[in-house]
């Protein structure tokens, strides 16, 4: 777009040193010749003077409308470069979030396996408190029944004594 813009400057600027040229040459060839002869030629040149108008009239608007469409162009550009930068943002904080969810998913796990741990070991400390209870359940019955047998016992020679006696 910018070759094109400046090929057209270029071309607007020939035709209007040639406009420049040809009024030059239309006026003074009018003012030479003079009379009708001259007349004509004065048209002619004023003919070619007009086409040149008109086509650097027509370039003049081309140009504006390439400098319009290179403005647009650069706004594009602008665009394209907020949006890539925005993006690469975008990825950076995607990839932070990524990051923290792992990280948080790890310690997870690593809860998840003291909880296993602890409750193995409170399990174990139950299943071992239980069968010391019932050791000590059996051992207090055992006792309980040794004394029950030894007042028994104890009862029956007492009696035993008190029928001697008698």
């Amino acid at each position: 777009m910018h070759e094109e813009i400046r090929h057209y400057i270029q071309e607007n600027r020939a035709l209007q040193k040639r406009l420049d040229a040809g009024e030059s040459n239309g006026l003074s060839r009018h003012i030479a010749v003079g009379g009708s002869a001259g007349a004509a030629q004065a048209d002619n040149s004023g003919a070619s003077v007009d086409d040149l108008h008109r086509q650097n009239a027509a370039l003049t608007q081309e140009i504006d409308r390439m400098r319009s469409k290179v403005k647009q162009y650069q706004q594009v550009q602008e665009l394209a470069a907020m949006l890539q930068e925005s993006h690469k943002s975008l990825v950076e904080t995607n990839d932070h979030l990524l990051r923290e969810l792992q990280d948080a998913r790890h310690k997870h796990q690593k809860e998840i396996e003291q909880m296993h741990w602890s409750y193995n070991q409170m399990k174990a400390t139950a299943a071992h408190s239980a069968s010391a209870r019932s050791f000590m359940n059996n051992s207090t019955n055992n006792n309980n029944s040794n004394t029950t047998s030894s007042n028994t016992l104890s009862n029956q020679y007492s009696d035993s004594l008190d029928l001697r006696e008698a």
